[in-house]
């Protein structure tokens, strides 16, 4: 190499300290720039960037003078992490979070990577630290507004319930006093309906949040897969006579066992039967039947109805997903109700699928469910004691004067005995004189809740052996443990069908006698 190419030692070490300035602007132009560490992870440089945030200098940062800054709870995992990255040589990952000089502590993502030699020796490491308190703050504020939309289910299934629940027993009572009228009879059908549409769309939104908390836990057992689908074809049955349908279900399943929780498979198979009857124009034809795969059991629902889109098939699953809402399919609901299909079938280890054609093809949707280990022995199952007949002392708690008199009247065309109360005051004062046998009792009564009402009646001589029933329009599992903690001995959620309300009381009675005797 000639003069005229050979670089001048001045004007390579210029060049070097242009190189440097310009990765230090690169660094300093990220919040909160780069770092470099020698190869056993001893800080070597930081930008000035991370300096300022912590008011260190870099001789107090290097080494492992950072750490002097970390959140007390994040300081003994990060260090530890970092000393095992060094010296395993992987990628280092981590959020933690430092002290700032403004005396708050600020959420920090780092990361780096080892440089190596020709031959894979670590030289030294660099990486960067990233400012994440925008997106911390983004977290935080959708965690709040999910504790929020809770809440807001929460609220919005008890003030939904209380109206449900007259209704229903306003219905009950319509059916005895006029059965002898078609036209009554007709009109009492088409209530029965609707209170069970609407009863269904507040537990789907309910279940598709505790599902999405992992609240949801399932009563696993051995079944007979037949049963379960009957159950579900029952339920439906309303829906497919209301809109005049052909309705097969072949082959059947006899004597194919699964591995499930009863009351969540039914309502797996009902939402897609119930789904092919709002999507298939009336008069049309759907099928069921049970096949066997090994180790599944599989159950398919077809229908000749209005099809799925390739579009929305992809998406059909999803929450809220919808699709032509022209006509009767404005009757699509929520699109919940795939959705709880997918997630409820994935807690059973099995999985949903859609088939169509397109539009106007119909559609076929297969669940896969796993089969029984023949082994595996189902739980016993006690049924309830059948009423005896002898009538019974109840007194009926709710705020909601409608709901309380109507549950009176149901009770009273079964002979039974009833007093109301609308408020925890009265329900206390009425209770000391009346001596109630039984008591249902809602839980969100004003001034005093049904769970402090509940604690006194324990205590009172008069009502301390009496059965207390949770009647409410709260279901969640929180619920359902305050009620255990306050003393009832059940919690029913609101509307409570007329024919387990006659139950409920049977059973309870023969708790009652069982603990008098």
């Amino acid at each position: 190499m000639d003069d005229q190419t050979s670089l001048d030692p001045a004007q390579i070490r210029a060049t070097l300290k242009d190189a440097e300035w310009l990765y230090r602007a690169i660094g300093e132009s990220i919040d909160f720039g780069v770092w470099v560490c020698d190869a056993n992870g001893r800080n070597l440089y930081a930008s000035a960037s991370f300096l300022r945030l912590v008011g260190l200098t870099q001789e107090q940062c290097s080494g492992f003078g950072w750490a002097d800054v970390l959140h007390p709870d994040d300081a003994d995992r990060t260090i530890a992490a970092w000393k095992e990255c060094a010296r395993s040589g992987s990628h280092w990952d981590i959020e933690h979070r430092f002290r700032g000089a403004d005396g708050k502590y600020h959420p920090v993502l780092a990361r780096g990577t080892a440089v190596r030699d020709t031959e894979g020796r670590i030289l030294c490491w660099a990486g960067i630290n990233l400012d994440i308190s925008g997106l911390k703050r983004a977290e935080d504020e959708l965690l709040e507004a999910n504790r929020r939309k809770d809440e807001f289910l929460a609220t919005l299934a008890h003030e939904l319930r209380n109206p449900l629940a007259p209704i229903r027993n306003a219905a009950h009572a319509i059916r005895l006093k006029a059965a002898g009228d078609p036209q009554l009879q007709r009109a009492q059908e088409i209530i029965d309906r609707q209170i069970d549409h609407l009863t269904r769309l507040v537990d789907d939104l309910l279940d598709i949040s505790r599902i999405t908390h992992g609240k949801i836990e399932l009563q696993l057992e051995r079944i007979p897969l037949q049963t379960v689908v009957d159950y579900a074809i029952e339920i439906t049955r309303p829906l497919l006579e209301a809109r005049r349908h052909e309705f097969r279900f072949e082959p059947k399943g006899e004597g194919i066992w699964v591995l499930g929780d009863s009351a969540r498979l039914s309502q797996i198979i009902s939402n897609l039967l119930s789904n092919a009857v709002k999507f298939t124009e009336p008069g049309g034809h759907i099928q069921a039947g049970i096949h066997l795969a090994d180790p599944h059991a599989i159950v398919r629902v077809r229908d000749n109805g209005i099809g799925i889109s390739s579009e929305l098939l992809t998406r059909i699953f999803d929450l809220f997903a919808q699709g032509d809402r022209s006509l009767d399919r404005a009757q699509g609901g929520l699109g919940l109700g795939l959705s709880l299909v997918k997630r409820l079938v994935e807690l059973h280890g099995g999985n949903v699928e859609a088939r169509s054609e397109g539009h106007g093809k119909g559609s076929e949707f297969s669940v896969r469910i796993l089969l029984a280990d023949a082994q595996v022995e189902s739980q016993s199952i006690r049924p309830a004691p059948v009423a005896n007949g002898q009538p019974r002392r109840i007194l009926v708690v709710d705020d909601n004067r409608d709901a309380a008199e109507s549950t009176a009247d149901l009770l009273r065309l079964d002979n039974h005995i009833v007093q109301t109360a609308y408020s925890g005051a009265a329900a206390l004062g009425v209770a000391r004189v009346f001596k109630p046998e039984i008591v249902f009792l809602d839980i969100g009564l004003p001034g005093m809740d049904g769970y402090e009402i509940a604690r006194r009646l324990k205590e009172f001589p008069e009502t301390k052996q009496a059965r207390l029933i949770a009647l409410t329009g709260y279901g969640q599992a929180g619920d359902r443990e305050l009620s255990r903690r306050a003393g009832f001995h059940d919690h029913v959620v609101k509307p409570i069908d007329p024919a387990a309300l006659a139950s409920l009381v049977a059973r309870h009675s023969a708790s009652h006698a069982e603990a008098a005797g």
